[in-house]
């Protein structure tokens, strides 16, 4: 990845970056990072989920995918995105306490995995690429020159 100036993605937040050179980090567990990635624009926009879906009047859109996503959209298209080229990536989604989701049906990270798929199709936005799931938080870097995600979980590293 190119080094350059990175840009914290905080929970509940989201950044665009379009110069040569940025990143956009996150820290993970159960929360979803979404990617749009413009190809052709290099431009990049991160959103950090932390619930799937928004209670009726709730503020704060960042911290829920279904009212994230449509924000985290039209922020890269502002930024010089076109529609047709953007292509999302999900990362994160983790269950951090295994022990607890024999209680529940799902636990949450699944939950925003699936919102967050859910939210991109009916946005038209293809997912190119995925890694979600586990027992493990993740950190994320995103580079703005290629669109390339690198993800840390424990000591293994993956590109996406």
């Amino acid at each position: 990845m190119t080094a350059g100036p990175e840009t914290p993605v905080g929970m509940g937040e989201y950044a665009v970056a379009a110069a040569p050179g940025e990143m956009l980090t996150m820290i993970l567990g159960s929360c979803v990072g979404i990617l749009l990635y413009d190809g052709r624009a290099r431009v990049a926009a991160a959103l950090h989920a932390m619930l799937p879906a928004s209670p009726k009047g709730a503020g704060l859109p960042a911290r829920y995918v279904d009212s994230g996503v449509p924000i985290l959209e039209e922020a890269a298209i502002r930024a010089g995105a076109r529609k047709p080229n953007i292509e999302a990536k999900i990362f994160g989604g983790a269950n951090m306490f295994p022990k607890l989701s024999r209680t529940f049906v799902t636990h949450l990270g699944v939950r925003n995995v699936e919102a967050a798929r859910s939210a991109l199709a009916s946005a038209g936005i293809p997912v190119v690429a995925e890694d979600v799931g586990g027992t493990a938080g993740r950190v994320a870097k995103i580079s703005v020159d290629d669109g390339s995600v690198d993800i840390r979980l424990g000591e293994k590293r993956r590109k996406l």
